[in-house]
């Protein structure tokens, strides 16, 4: 590195592959020997820092803005205001802001963000109406910034004084915009205020139809959400996966068989991919229903069965009480390169509980410490209760060997030792 200056689309280089320590070397390296630094190769840098949240490594950098040993640009502090807020220091990033000599847009946009992001609500929506005041004009990420954080029902009027000026400024047939505003009314579950924002879009994209039927599904419209898979489809716009998953999990807590299984054969018909998350939707819906026979009719088309559809699986068997064929799934899945996680191990426990002698539970909490969950709590607990309910109280020494023991944990050994 001796007498030689990182040109920027080196150093962009090395960020683009996420060689961060890399990149840091050769920019100390250079300043070390005296030579001005590129603003842009220090931007770049600080963005990787935020993706990777260093922010010891940005606050590095930061030192060298402070000693000039690199022109501050709008861009250079742009992103290293980013990367202060990423990295969730909001005080130095607050800083950071005010001692830009030029507050424009997108640096309003990353400060209101960041309170938004990290729970702030309040200072987000003040330091918005600070940026009228000071006559900043807005643009479409800042109305989508803002729309994030109204979140609490005492945003409401707020919200309302907000929505106007969007109209104000003709950002309301925006899709992103649009959806943002979609979401937000159903939020303080004002319906009708989130259909006339769907109905004044002009374009009306995947996003705003799966924000709507998002929407109508939390706050328990069921047939309104069926009537927009009508209404999508009368304006030739196909339903991708992500909106069918909400219908299911729609129909799923509204109790609306039905309409579940006319959506599944829409599915059908249409010939649409079963992915492992559909599938898995699907199967829970189904679950939920008592119809886990359903499953069978469709359980070949899932294309890729991966953790996620057999945890589903498992679940649906398990409400059911249909224990061997918890038991079955089980086995197939850990014996063939199916990963088992925290849920289907518990399945496979609760289902064990129930049967006359131990020694699937014993083989359970084999495969248990195989796959590295012997110290969580939800297993423990459930291993517990099974030592007990067969009358081995000696066998839950295992719990005693814990470091994370909880409360539950306590309740569940004190149950087992007090039965008869």
């Amino acid at each position: 590195m001796e007498k030689l200056v990182p040109s920027y689309a080196y150093i962009k280089s090395l960020c683009k592959e996420k060689r961060l320590k890399e990149a840091l070397e050769w920019l100390f390296a250079a300043n070390r020997q005296g030579f001005k630094l590129k603003p842009d190769s220090v931007a770049e840098t600080l963005l990787l820092c935020a993706s990777e949240g260093a922010i010891d490594e940005g606050r590095q950098l930061h030192a060298l803005v402070r000693r000039n040993a690199v022109y501050p640009t709008r861009y250079l502090l742009n992103n290293l205001l980013n990367m202060y807020l990423k990295c969730g220091s909001l005080d130095e990033g607050k800083q950071v802001f005010e001692e830009m000599p030029i507050r424009h847009t997108v640096s309003w946009n990353a400060m209101i963000a960041g309170y938004a992001n990290n729970g702030h609500v309040f200072e987000a929506i003040k330091l918005f109406w600070q940026m009228q005041e000071e006559n900043v004009e807005p643009n479409r990420n800042t109305f989508v910034c803002i729309l994030s954080a109204c979140v609490p029902p005492v945003c409401v009027d707020q919200a309302f004084c907000i929505h106007s000026l969007i109209v104000m400024y003709d950002f309301d047939k925006n899709v992103r915009i649009g959806s943002a505003l979609n979401g937000m009314y159903f939020r303080y579950t004002k319906l009708f205020d989130a259909y006339c924002v769907f109905e004044d879009m002009i374009e009306r994209d995947l996003l705003i139809w799966t924000s709507m039927m998002k929407g109508y599904s939390d706050c328990g419209y069921g047939d309104e959400a069926l009537c927009l898979v009508q209404k999508m489809l009368h304006e030739c716009m196909f339903p991708d996966k992500v909106f069918f998953m909400n219908a299911l999990c729609g129909c799923r807590s509204l109790g609306l068989l039905r309409s579940g299984l006319l959506l599944h054969l829409f599915i059908i018909n249409a010939n649409v991919d079963l992915d492992p998350l559909l599938g898995s939707s699907l199967v829970n819906m189904y679950a939920k229903f008592g119809s886990m026979q359903l499953v069978y009719n469709f359980f070949d088309k899932v294309n890729i069965k991966d953790t996620a559809f057999w945890t589903a699986l498992l679940s649906g068997y398990e409400q059911q009480g249909e224990n061997q064929k918890v038991l079955l799934v089980f086995s197939y899945m850990s014996t063939s390169a199916v990963h088992l996680n925290e849920a289907s191990l518990l399945s496979a426990m609760q289902a064990c509980t129930d049967l006359p002698t131990l020694d699937l539970g014993v083989l359970v909490h084999s495969i248990i410490v195989e796959s590295g969950f012997e110290s969580n709590a939800h297993l423990v607990n459930a291993l517990i209760e099974m030592y007990a309910r067969y009358g081995k109280e000696k066998d839950m020494h295992v719990v005693l060997k814990l470091s994370n023991r909880d409360a539950v944990t306590g309740n569940s050994i004190i149950d087992g030792v007090t039965k008869d």
